[in-house]
């Protein structure tokens, strides 16, 4: 798709997601060129409220801005989007294949939630996780047209890569939450194991920390595993999910290991495979 075919709100949000999420931009080439767009905006705007509690220092700040969201949602839902270049690009999309609203207010609530402490246990954790990486892999299956009754399954089948997805992504961005404060570590866990994060040793962490981590990877594990009939995009998701998880099990469950997040070509094949069938 030339630049110039491209509107003003895709432009941005393409160019956002690939300084803020590119993996997200890397897997949008599985879906076809005229899908992408959608694709782009909904990861712009997962971005943008996921970065809430990093740019306010109060709670209630975050609901404020969150609430902002809602209410440009509800005006994309009225025909009537408000200026801003991810709410103009979701709305384009919109347009073309109305999104689920109680998705994406479920995706809210759930970031409402995550804003206020780390889950309670891991059912809670896995929760978020369905809400929010299950959420987003539902509005993505409807960007790409899987819509109706006869697309319920494969949609199924995605929402569970889109909490994996979120499960590894957590652990992935662990150091970086830890660094400001925060982090989505089930407090029984880490009760359970008598682990307190101010202790860690991030170069050589205790086994109850990893074991910890891998508990919550296994579960990333098994939402993979039951994923069945997956579309290119999702089976996208799937191969780069499980890439990062075997480069945090050689990294003995350490998230603090830089070479779980290195930039590699590891990357760039996995998706290659997919869009050749492999």
């Amino acid at each position: 798709m030339s630049r110039a075919s491209l509107s003003e709100g895709a432009i941005h949000c393409r160019d956002l997601v690939r300084k803020t999420d590119p993996d997200r931009l890397l897997l949008a080439e599985l879906a076809p060129v005229e899908r992408r767009p959608a694709l782009w905006a909904l990861a712009a705007f997962n971005w943008e409220v996921a970065r809430i509690p990093e740019r306010v220092s109060e709670p209630m700040l975050g609901a404020i801005r969150r609430q902002w969201w809602r209410d440009a949602w509800g005006e994309i839902a009225d025909g009537k989007p408000r200026r801003h270049p991810v709410v103009e690009a979701l709305a384009e999309a919109h347009a073309r294949t109305p999104f689920d609203l109680a998705v994406v207010e479920a995706l809210l609530q759930a970031r409402d939630v995550e804003h206020d402490g780390p889950p309670a246990d891991l059912a809670a954790l896995l929760e978020q996780a369905e809400q929010i990486g299950g959420g987003m892999a539902r509005l993505e299956a409807v960007a790409l047209g899987h819509m109706g009754l006869e697309a319920a399954a494969r949609v199924g089948s995605a929402a569970r890569v889109g909490a994996a997805w979120m499960l590894i992504g957590s652990l992935r961005g662990l150091p970086h939450m830890l660094q400001r404060g925060r982090h989505q570590l089930p407090e029984s866990l880490l009760a359970e194991r008598e682990l307190r994060l101010d202790r860690l040793d991030a170069a050589s962490p205790a086994p109850e920390f990893t074991g910890l981590i891998d508990t919550i990877a296994q579960t990333a594990d098994d939402r993979l595993t039951e994923a069945k009939g997956l579309p290119p995009l999702f089976r996208g998701y799937r191969r780069l999910a499980l890439l990062y998880r075997r480069r945090l099990r050689a990294a003995g469950n350490n998230p603090f290991d830089v070479r779980i997040n290195a930039p590699t070509l590891g990357r760039a094949w996995q998706v290659a495979r997919v869009r050749m069938g492999l």
